[in-house]
């Protein structure tokens, strides 16, 4: 019988994944959020997911951290079936939630301070991880002298803190603006390509996700299902200007045309 901890297993499985939300009001109806979702991540491999907004995509974040249980299905990390919250994972949301009475070095243990281990086994690693995305000079300031780009900086190194296998990154950068933004690209795809984690990443900009990803899945409206999943095929390390290429522009335009059909019911 194979081992499970074999590269030949998925980092992530999704097989059949269905959520029911119970009604909004006394004697409404159950909400179908999520109808039918299969798909596999590998190790290492950057997935981004996109869609019409309110399509599910935060609530399979949610289901995939253990942190909402599934109405049917199953959801599989490294061959280990989530049946509630686990450690195996890192969360960055589109908010940073940095605690402003910690310095920017204790908010990036904090994860550390919560799964009650030892700070010292783990203090070269928050260094590293600062040096990594050029906070080191700011670890011991607090988060409201950073910019809303270092913050996110900050916010990475403390999901990486516990060495999870998989990332997961819910629009981390939609409130950041066009030009931090672009530099939180390029800052994610070094750090990607130097610790090479899996990652499932959700945005709204097509273009994000063709930029950072090997993959893409695409969602049809609520309740929702995947609608097509997309190869990218561009050559690595990805440069800004990369964006005007014929071959990306090609990819953006396919990618919104599913999601534009998904929105009007079509196929």
């Amino acid at each position: 019988m194979p081992d499970k901890n074999t590269l030949s297993v998925p980092a992530i499985a999704m097989q059949q994944v269905r959520k029911v939300y119970p009604p909004l009001k006394r004697k409404g109806d159950p909400v179908l959020a999520v109808e039918d979702i299969s798909f596999t991540v590998a190790r290492s491999e950057f997935v981004s997911v996109v869609g019409p907004s309110g399509c599910g995509k935060s609530t399979l974040i949610k289901m995939l951290a253990g942190l909402l249980p599934i109405t049917s299905g199953t959801i599989e990390v490294d061959g280990n079936l989530v049946t509630g919250p686990h450690d195996d994972i890192g969360i960055v949301f589109q908010s940073p939630v940095l605690l402003k009475w910690r310095s920017v070095l204790d908010n990036v243990l904090f994860p550390i301070d919560i799964l009650k281990k030892s700070r010292k086994e783990f203090t070269q690693q928050a260094e590293e991880l600062l040096h990594l995305v050029g906070l080191w000079d700011f670890r011991d300031h607090y988060p409201s002298v950073l910019s809303g780009g270092m913050q996110q900086r900050a916010s990475l190194c403390r999901s990486l803190i516990h060495d999870p296998s998989l990332l997961v990154m819910d629009e981390p950068f939609g409130a950041l603006d066009a030009f931090t933004r672009d530099e939180m690209n390029l800052e994610l795809q070094r750090v990607w390509s130097q610790r090479r984690k899996t990652v499932l990443f959700i945005t709204h900009s097509i273009q994000e996700a063709v930029f950072l990803s090997d993959r893409i899945v695409v969602l049809s409206t609520r309740p929702s299902k995947v609608d097509s999943i997309f190869t990218i095929d561009l050559p690595r390390p990805r440069l800004l200007e990369m964006r005007y290429s014929e071959a990306f522009g090609h990819y953006t335009e396919q990618i919104h045309a599913r999601i534009m059909q998904a929105r009007s019911g079509g196929g």
